[in-house]
């Protein structure tokens, strides 16, 4: 599951450094980046209840 964290908040920095060379569509690009990181925090709080053994939502 680390391996996944890595790869969503790695593609939304890249997503947040194309944003700033693409301002047509910055907005959109930002929104993608900030789900991205959402779905990374979703996994290190399941990851987070999962190690301390307690079932995932």
């Amino acid at each position: 599951m680390d391996d996944a964290i890595e790869f969503l908040l790695e593609r939304a920095e890249e997503l947040r450094e194309l944003a700033q060379a693409a301002p047509e569509i910055a907005a959109d690009l930002r929104h993608m980046a900030d789900a991205l990181d959402a779905a990374a925090g979703e996994l290190q709080r399941e990851a987070g209840s999962q190690s301390r053994g307690t079932p995932a939502d």
